[in-house]
This record gives C-alpha cells, structure tokens and sequence, in this order.
C-alpha cells in the first residue's frame, strides 16, 4: 500500500516538474559500513558505480569511532571536541546530568550543520534530513523545511521515495538532502561483522542503492542530482573471553561509567557530585530566606524576630559553610580521581586497554578541549570490549532472539580511529563529479567543505580544508 501511494506522489509531483534552480546534493549514509566491506563480493550496484563517479579507498574518521560523533563531524566539519558530541552520551557539567540522544546533546551556538547552512541562505534553497542523527533539531533557530527522527519501521524504498518527493516538491523543492540507513551497524552488533547476516545486509543496502538509482532515474533526475554514499566508522569482531570487567579491580559505587564500550567516559563518584548540588540549592534556599523579607517572611521572623539571630552574620556563615563544602567536594573528587586512575593504570598494564587523564588524550584525538570531556577515559584495545557488553547481550537475547554461548562474536566500533577496520568508505556520483576518478584517503570533516563547494555556499570556518577531496569536482564551465 506505501509503495502505491508514494509511487502516485512522485507522478504528481513530477508532473509539476518542480525542481530547485540551486545544485541538488543527495547525502546518503550506510551506518558502520566498513570500507573493506567491499571485498565480500554482495555489492554489484556500488561496484558498477565506481567508474561512474569518484572514490577515496576508506576515509579518516574522528574519535571516537562512534555514530553520533562521527554523523555530527561529516555534519559539521568539525572534530568532536568542537562540536560538542563526544560520544553517543556525555556527561554534561552544566546541565548536571548524562545526555542521550536529544537536542540539547547535539545543540551548540558555534555549529551550523551542513542542512542548516542550506536553509539559512535562502533563495529557494531548502533542506532535507531523513533519520541523520541530529538532523530533527533546531540550529541557529532554524529548522530544515523537511525532517524525519529515525523511524525503524520505515521501509528503506518508503525512505528513498520519500526524500525524492522532497527534491520534486512543487513547492519547496529540496536542494540538499540527508538520507540514513541504519545497517550494517545495527546487525554487525548482534552477529559480528563477518557473519552470513551481515553479508546479506550489505546487499540489502546495494538493492537500496540500485532502487535509489531507478528513482532517479525514472524522475529524470540521474544529471541533476549528485550524490555522496558514505559511512560513519567500520566495526571489529568481539568475543566474551575478550571483555574486560573494570569492576573486577575498582569498586563500582567509587565510579560511574557514561557511553558504551569500547569507550567509556569515567566519572569519580558522580552521584556524590549531584548530592553536593542538591545540598547546594538548600544552602541557597537559605539565603534567600534569610534576605526576603517579603518573600520568605515567616522564615525570616523564625530566623530574625523570634531567635533574635543576625540576619547579616546567618548570611555570612552560610556562605562560609558553602566555601568550605565546596573545597571539601573537590577535595574528594580529586582524591577519587586519582585513586580510580591509579588503580586502573595498574591493571591495564597487563591488560588490553588503556586509561587516560583528561590532560594526557593524545592530541590527534582532537577530544580533550571540551567542557565535557571527561576527567578519566577507558579505551578498549580494538578487538577487545568492557563490562557494559553483559548488558548488551542481555538487549540482544531480547531483540534478536539470539542463544548466547562463550563462542557468540559481536561487533563493537568506537575505537582508536588510526584503526583500519575503523575506517569508513567514500563513493560519489552525478553531474559535478568526475567520472573514475580516485581521491587520496582525507578527513571526514572535508565533506564539510566538499558539500558546500557542490551547493555553491560560502561555509563557515571548520577544522577541515576540503582541498584534497574538492579535487573530485569538475571543472564548472
């Protein structure tokens, strides 16, 4: 029934022949496609294209090897530590609490995502984003025209469908579009990377690409529109005698972990902190009682009238006692810290991971310069996960019906992204695209500035140069 009804939009729709007077780009990702995926011998589409576009052998990729970071980088053309979104979740020190998958992990006033560039130029030009992470929220108080949160009941052809109609809208034609799959990342995880589920998801995603390319064509829109298929980060094999249970040498109530293997951002005693703040907002209750005579009345007559208690000197000792608690919280934090850090240094020397200060991230990292960049970092040597893996077996017996025994493989990423089987793939076609051309492996935050060179945008200033990568670009003439 979907596919009739959108296939009766897209005859509408064409039969206005809308389309944007701005240079259409299509930005498609294939969640966790490693780009040696290749290799498998399941993707005739993608590999026929490769001639017909321009390619790099695998991209460099930000740290952590994660979705969210990574999705936002290509997004942003900016390392993690810029944008903010550290991880899949972050503890944030302003808002006190552990962000998840929302706005306020992915918001920042310093970031323009590519579609938000888009949007704000105006002209005629609109943006879509269908299920890119991060893609629903407002930036810059600006929304793209067409938007989509990720929807895993939404067919893949329904997907593509979809965001065709946007680019044919009569309308508000869309001249850029981000397009997201959530495979091979989602089974790799349950089944490992070089499992037979695997293999046939990726040829899922080729069948995806081959209908992509039926659509366009079918709208007479193969030499209009330019298309960028790519990935976020590769993934690597897992096995249980190979997870690293960190409780084992600290003790979990000293600690609290945030994010997933095979990077876990360490926090000392988190909960003490909130407590402190909680004690923090009474003090200040206090004081405010104290000083509002008309607001607080009856707590003033108790402190003022009825005590005869000098209001002046209760204020001064309040704030003598939030001095003091405030060293002592610190205090404690830091004793913590190094203690967690000492412990773990220990053991991760004969053990497959590593333990770092916040002053001692490796530089190439570009993660350490953030407010949120935690004060210890745990990272897994690749091929090797921690103790959070048991929680996410117990998810994977539930979702896939899976038997756990010692010998299951999973998949993890996140790693250190100098790692090959981090690395994603890069593949490129359409009008402004040379044909059979091969691009030295470059940054993903390059995409930035390839993508607005294609859309004719003046970006802002990123960390990324786009020189290597612009030379897939035509000639315009």
């Amino acid at each position: 029934m979907w596919a009739a009804i959108a296939s009766s939009l897209l005859f509408i729709l064409k039969s206005s022949d809308a389309l944007s007077t701005h240079p259409i780009l299509l930005v498609v990702s294939f969640d966790g496609f490693r780009y040696n995926y290749f290799n498998k011998g399941v993707t005739p589409t993608m590999d026929s294209l490769k001639p017909e576009g321009s390619r790099a052998e695998y991209m460099n990729n930000v740290f952590p090897t994660k979705t969210f970071p990574n999705h936002h980088s290509i997004a942003t053309g900016l390392y993690p530590e810029s944008h903010g979104v550290l991880g899949n979740s972050v503890y944030d020190p302003v808002k006190k609490r552990v962000l998840g998958y929302s706005a306020d992990l992915f918001k920042n006033s310093e970031v323009t995502p590519i579609w938000t560039l888009n949007q704000k130029a105006s002209n005629g030009r609109h943006s879509g984003v269908m299920m890119w992470p991060g893609g629903e929220f407002e930036y810059k108080q600006t929304l793209p025209t067409f938007r989509q949160p990720l929807d895993l009941n939404t067919a893949w052809e329904i997907r593509v469908d979809t965001v065709i109609g946007w680019i044919l809208h009569r309308s508000t034609p869309a001249n850029l579009v981000m397009l997201y799959f959530e495979e091979p990342d989602r089974r790799a995880h349950a089944f490992g990377p070089e499992s037979p589920v695997v293999t046939t998801h990726i040829e899922k995603l080729d069948n995806i690409t081959r209908y992509l390319r039926q659509k366009l064509s079918a709208n007479n829109l193969l030499g209009k529109v330019n298309v960028v298929q790519l990935s976020d980060h590769g993934m690597e094999s897992v096995t249980f005698p190979r997870i690293i249970n960190l409780t084992d040498f600290v003790d979990k109530t000293l600690f609290q972990e945030v994010d997933t293997s095979p990077v876990l951002q360490i926090f000392p005693k988190i909960g003490t902190v909130k407590e402190a703040v909680r004690e923090k907002k009474e003090v200040y209750k206090q004081m405010i009682a104290v000083k509002s005579e008309t607001g607080h009345k009856r707590c003033w007559d108790i402190l003022y009238k009825e005590k005869k208690i000098n209001a002046k000197k209760v204020v001064k000792e309040i704030k003598e006692q939030m001095r003091l608690k405030g060293e002592r919280m610190q205090n404690d934090f830091e004793g913590k810290e190094n203690t967690l850090y000492q412990t773990l240094k220990t053991s991760s020397k004969n053990r497959h991971y590593k333990i770092y200060r916040k002053a001692e991230l490796p530089e190439r990292w570009h993660y350490k310069n953030n407010p949120r960049t935690p004060p210890l970092l745990a990272v897994a040597d690749e091929g090797y996960g921690f103790h959070d893996m048991y929680a996410a077996e117990q998810y994977f017996t539930r979702e896939w019906h899976i038997t756990m025994s010692p010998k299951m493989v999973f998949g993890l990423h996140g790693y250190d992204n100098s790692e090959p089987n981090m690395r994603p793939f890069f593949l490129s076609w359409g009008p402004r695209i040379k044909k059979n051309y091969v691009v030295s492996p470059f940054n993903t935050i390059d995409l930035y500035s390839l993508f607005s060179k294609i859309l004719e945008l003046t970006p802002p200033k990123t960390n990324g140069t786009g020189i290597y990568v612009e030379a897939i670009l035509k000639t315009k003439t």
